[in-house]
């Protein structure tokens, strides 16, 4: 990818304290315009606190958050506008269908209704779109979560762990979203502390370990070339499973 693509989402020496705890350290990334960008590491390695300051909802102890160049910090109202999160566990009221709860958030967001028969379709729901949620498995509920999110019309998705309650079949599925999104030239960050999910769906890998960000590959060194192996270790053992973990 062109290096010259301007960076859609941007942390300038971000730095991040929960009170004693250095959370995320001296952090500087850029996912750049169209790409599929994956923050990879160990649970409690600092990936969520670093989306979850992309998409407003920390502000950094210091450094500065970029997105689409507009300072998070300074115009957060503006810097949103551009983006849509999902957060790692989809909680959905359960007394609504699936379409109930995607014309709610149409409504919401002034998004034309028709999208929403578009939006059931592309996260393989429209079957079920009738029925209650509370009838939905771990899998279809975060699908209609990524329907929520695909369902704004902005150029950059933030999705934490999104193939979480996902079986093979959902996984299968995500990445033809995730390349579908490309096509589209939406840029999408994610995290995941799956070898497969990073090799398979990103165009770049960021390595997390304690805070920081220790290296970026892109996919096909990260899953051939057995980065992972001497990057990220928990408990001694390689994280996941698949070539780059062998």
């Amino acid at each position: 990818m062109n290096s010259e693509i301007k960076p859609m989402v941007r942390l300038e020496q971000f730095d991040k304290w929960y009170g004693k705890i250095h959370a995320v350290k001296c952090v500087d990334l850029e996912v750049r315009a169209g790409e599929a960008f994956v923050l990879f590491g160990p649970n409690g390695s600092g990936k969520t606190t670093i989306l979850k300051a992309a998409c407003g909802l920390h502000r950094p102890s210091s450094g500065r958050v970029l997105i689409d160049g507009i300072d998070m910090a300074a115009e957060p109202e503006e810097a949103k506008k551009r983006i849509a999160y999902l957060p790692q566990r989809v909680v959905v009221p359960g007394l609504l269908t699936g379409r109930e709860l995607l014309t709610f958030y149409a409504g919401l967001r002034g998004v034309d209704p028709a999208k929403i028969e578009e939006t059931l379709e592309f996260v393989s729901l429209s079957e079920d779109a009738d029925r209650l949620t509370r009838e939905y498995s771990g899998g279809m509920v975060q699908r209609l979560g990524l329907g929520i999110a695909y369902l704004q019309d902005v150029p950059i998705l933030l999705l934490d762990e999104p193939t979480l309650s996902l079986d093979s079949t959902g996984i299968e599925q995500f990445r033809r979203w995730i390349r579908a999104l490309k096509e589209r030239s939406v840029t999408v960050l994610f995290t995941t502390h799956i070898v497969e999910n990073a090799s398979q769906l990103a165009d770049r890998v960021g390595v997390i370990v304690d805070g920081r960000l220790v290296s970026v590959h892109g996919a096909a060194e990260f899953q051939d070339k057995g980065v992972l192996v001497t990057t990220v270790i928990e408990g001694g053992k390689p994280l996941g499973g698949g070539r780059g973990a062998q």
